[in-house]
């Protein structure tokens, strides 16, 4: 399982089961700030026994290229 992990208070916004769901929550977390502030986040993996781990790079890859992709709409 996908999370968008919010690495500014090092906890989970939300879990996903694929990659464009976990960028769309991102594109919406971002368009509801306002006044300039921002919430770094990045994609994690959620392992079997529920611990959290980095992603490889192809998934950091792809969950930038959708980022990209869905970001100009």
């Amino acid at each position: 399982m996908l999370a968008l992990y919010d690495t500014f208070n090092d906890r989970i916004i939300s879990r996903h089961r694929k990659i464009n769901r976990v960028v769309r929550a991102c594109l919406e977390i971002n368009r509801m700030m306002t006044g300039g502030a921002y919430l770094p986040m990045t994609i994690k993996l959620i392992d079997s026994h529920g611990d959290i781990v980095n992603v490889d790079d192809q998934t950091l890859e792809e969950f930038q290229h959708c980022y990209d992709r869905f970001s100009t709409y």
